[in-house]
């Protein structure tokens, strides 16, 4: 049950950490509350040749470079004759905090300056010698000024990076630039690979499995370094809260003569520093409207939004319980002093900002921290360079057996009746293999690879090259060896009397497994990159014979374990997704998948299936990214759920409690169904329901519905009436019904639901019957 706040709250957006997504052109489907809103996005340059085109596109491109450069200029300016520090402070404040309503619903913050233009705007502030940095307070129209520079700033930079030659460009080059396209856009403005509260378990649990190597180095655990970024977040947080009540507090007043004396005493100013401002000449304050002498408090009440960012050692010492020479040591190895940055190339920042594994600013005596979020954003880059010192090869291991245990526990959690095992060997063609990790669920057998592999930052920037071999390690080469073990177990299946190691090594018999889903997890995103595979199918990167497995970071599947209640279900979301893969061409992440899968059980139609189409999914993780962010700010929400209507609920939690052998090709043949389909089969048999009675004692009475699916599903549902006094012919209803769902030659599982409406049975006979 939703829980609703006395009051709106205000939430840092640092704690709202779930990746920001950009939007692409093309053909976009997004999700009303209902269904699909699919709409066509004219291309503007329609009417123009391809030598009109380049040369349009080439203008565009390089007038983006010159503003590119243009801008950052405009930005030094500003921060030479402006103090950078509170500048910064308060387009912080504006990017990243949001609030949440009394129904307890985010405010959504649509567009405008976001946390990635505060991060260039850090970078540049280093760059600039301490001696020529401004010290004028900042006034409204300075802020709205850098506030329009900054934010074209990264809309210039982003399309100056935009390939420039369409017409002597082959398939595989146009293919290979939309790639470095994605990979480029999701560097520079895309932030963290998970939810705070994941980011930062998985983050601790893994690097303190190298704490003693990273304590004999650096002279402190991987855990303080974690509790000293959240205490930073938290404070920051908190700070800000407070900032924004006293405007909360000077909005309910109703007479304008004692805003200023109430704005005094809520700072704690003396007597004679309100008569001071009430008595200024220059303002004329008598004569202001409240309006007016609200901005007029605004603005001076920005100039202490720098307090709400800047700490002491001391101060830390005493919010994370720590000594100053812990916090001194982890500052030098999180931080850059002002000037730092001097000479660097500023135009690199958009790609390879050195703040990312740096978030501190030290100022003087003061230190201050603007987005602590950054450390957990990228926690593994933070940690990888706190462990250069230690042998590489022992880190790499600490890493895949982190991955593989993690992956088994959230499988148990899930799946506490699965037989499990990890690091399964065997052999093929006098070659010896190692798969990482098989599960078995009733007659699902999972086979999954764990890729712990670091993302090259030159591949994030869209290098081909390293694009290529990390394509390879992260995605081809698990795909291969995923899809070598599930050929050798249809093989095995298919000849029962060939003798092979691998039919004792397994904890069931090869009779028992039905299907097979093959899952790559990895420790780090590759820029989306698992859940577009379908990009690169027009280079020459992908293997003649590939095919494509569900590909995802742990994170993710932790993620989709936690939203899908139902075991089945989980089981389900992996099969939609494994046949939706070079089916449909889909622009998205993994939790966009799944709040699809939400919505509408990822269900597709057949136009989508169309090469040229793309279906972009982008924001379908909204209300799981909603529910993920409140959850951990303490605010109940209602948890995303496929929805089921009582009739199907009923028979899937029958088909659950009894977990007969067979039990989960039923559930997932029940759970392919949407939400329409399920209303248009239940209204269908409401009309059998009513009729069969009248019927029934004619030979060719209609007594069933065969539902056939479109192609992206190869499940056909068929629902048969009966009555006492017919009941022995079920058998034959049966026969016929699976017989006719076979017709569809893209069919090859049937699900049969059989019920006898003269009994309270929810249904009397399921069965599943496979070509």
């Amino acid at each position: 049950m939703k829980k609703s706040a006395k009051k709106p709250r205000k939430i840092n957006k640092r704690n709202l950490n779930k990746k920001k997504k950009p939007s692409h052109g093309g053909i976009k489907n997004t999700k009303s509350d209902n269904d699909f809103v699919t709409y066509n996005v004219p291309n503007p340059l329609r009417d123009l040749s391809d030598e009109q085109r380049e040369e349009f596109l080439s203008k565009m491109i390089e007038n983006a470079k010159e503003q590119t450069s243009v801008l950052i200029d405009d930005i030094v300016e500003i921060f030479k004759k402006v103090d950078p520090i509170s500048l910064i402070a308060i387009l912080s404040m504006q990017a990243l905090v949001t609030g949440v309503t009394k129904e307890g619903d985010l405010v959504e913050k649509k567009d405008g300056i976001h946390q990635y233009h505060i991060e260039i705007l850090q970078a540049i502030f280093l760059c600039i010698p301490n001696e020529e940095l401004g010290y004028f307070p900042p006034t409204p129209n300075v802020t709205d000024e850098l506030t329009e520079k900054i934010t074209s700033l990264g809309s210039h930079a982003n399309i100056s990076r935009f390939p420039t030659s369409i017409n002597d460009t082959t398939t595989e080059e146009k293919a290979i630039e939309s790639i470095q396209v994605l990979l480029r856009t999701s560097t520079q403005s895309i932030r963290n690979w998970s939810y705070q509260d994941k980011m930062k378990n998985l983050t601790s649990e893994l690097y303190s499995k190298l704490e003693v190597d990273i304590n004999n180095n650096f002279e402190f655990k991987p855990n303080d370094v974690i509790s000293l970024f959240e205490v930073l977040m938290n404070s920051i947080q908190d700070r800000v809260d407070s900032w924004l009540d006293v405007i909360q507090e000077l909005r309910k007043s109703k007479n304008k003569n004692e805003l200023i004396p109430d704005y005094c005493k809520l700072m704690g100013f003396d007597s004679d520093y309100t008569s001071s401002m009430m008595s200024d000449s220059q303002l004329d304050i008598p004569s202001m409207k409240k309006e007016e002498i609200l901005m007029l408090v605004f603005a001076h009440h920005q100039l202490k939004l720098r307090d709400c960012y800047t700490f002491s050692i001391e101060e830390l010492s005493i919010l994370t319980s720590m000594n100053t020479e812990i916090i001194h040591k982890i500052v030098d190895e999180f931080s850059f002093s002002t000037s730092s940055l001097t000479g660097n190339n500023k135009e690199f920042f958009f790609l390879d900002n050195p703040v990312w594994s740096k978030p501190i600013i030290r100022y003087d005596d003061v230190l201050i921290c603007y987005i602590p979020q950054l450390f957990f954003a990228y926690s593994h880059d933070c940690f990888i360079n706190l462990t250069k010192g230690i042998n590489k090869e022992k880190v790499k291991r600490t890493k895949a057996k982190y991955l593989e245990d993690k992956i088994e526990e959230i499988i148990l959690r899930r799946f506490p009746e699965s037989q499990t095992k990890s690091g399964l060997e065997w052999s093929q063609d006098g070659r010896e293999y190692e798969t990482d990790l098989v599960t078995f669920i009733d007659g699902f057998m999972l086979i999954i690879e764990a890729k712990s592999h670091k993302v090259n930052k030159a591949a994030l920037r869209g290098a081909p090259k390293t694009v290529k071999r990390q394509f390879d390690e992260m995605i081809i080469e698990p795909n291969i060896q995923s899809k070598r073990l599930r050929d050798k177990i249809l093989y095995l299946k298919d000849n029962p009397d060939t003798e092979d190691t691998l039919r004792e090594q397994l904890p069931v018999s090869l009779d028992d497994i039905n299907n097979v889903i093959r899952m790559s997890i990895t420790l780090e995103d590759f820029g989306t990159m698992q859940t577009n595979i379908d990009k690169f199918h027009k280079t020459d990167w992908m293997p003649n014979d590939y095919e494509p497995c569900v590909s995802m970071t742990v994170s993710d599947f932790e993620c989709i374990t936690d939203i899908l209640e139902h075991p089945i279900e989980i089981i389900n979301y992996l099969t939609r997704r494994s046949n939706l893969s070079n089916r449909v061409n889909i622009l998205g992440d993994e939790l966009d998948y799944l709040g699809l899968y939400c919505k509408d059980r990822l269900s597709f139609s057949n136009e989508m299936m169309d090469e040229s189409t793309e279906v972009t999914i982008t924001g379908m993780s909204s209300k799981i990214d909603q529910y993920f962010q409140l959850k951990e700010q303490g605010i109940d929400c209602v948890k995303p759920r496929p929805e089921m209507i009582p009739f199907f609920k009923d028979i899937l939690a029958q088909i659950e409690r009894r977990t007969f052998k067979g039990w989960t090709d039923l559930g997932n043949s029940l759970c392919m169904l949407n939400l329409d389909e399920q209303k248009t089969l239940l209204r269908m048999y409401k009309d059998l329901e009513r009729n069969v009675p009248r019927t029934f004692h004619i030979e060719t009475h209609n007594n069933m519905i065969i539902y056939t699916p479109n192609e992206l599903s190869d499940t056909s549902i068929c629902i048969i009436v009966y009555k006492n006094d017919n009941s022995s012919k079920r058998q034959d209803y049966i026969e016929h019904a699976v017989n006719s769902a076979l017709e569809a030659m893209h069919v090859n599982n049937v699900m049969v639901i059989a019920k006898n409406i003269d009994t309270a049975s929810v249904y009397n006979a399921v069965a599943h019957y496979k070509r």
